[in-house]
């Protein structure tokens, strides 16, 4: 079971840059598909690492704690965030 792992991953990011072209059946197959959830929390905390990443080279962490503290957190806070505003809506 464990080499579907990165073919199934593979699918949902697919599946995820769809969703951001705004193709609303892959945003309709994704809200219907249970397997979707990890995926999906995988992809938002490697979006908010990313972001981490990015401000830690643009130079707009100006000490070592400080960037450590976004590299740890920015993952979790971008799941978090999106989570809560799509429950919302």
């Amino acid at each position: 079971m464990e080499t579907k792992a990165p073919f199934e991953f593979k699918k949902y990011l697919k599946k995820s840059l769809e969703i951001l072209l705004l193709k609303g059946a892959a945003a309709e197959e994704a809200a219907t598909d249970e397997r979707a959830l990890k995926p999906g929390i995988l992809i938002l905390a490697i979006g908010g690492l990313a972001v981490a990443i990015g401000a830690v080279f643009e130079g707009q962490v100006s000490v070592p704690a400080e960037a450590a503290f976004l590299l740890l957190f920015a993952p979790v806070l971008n799941v978090l965030i999106t989570g809560r505003l799509l429950s919302v809506g």
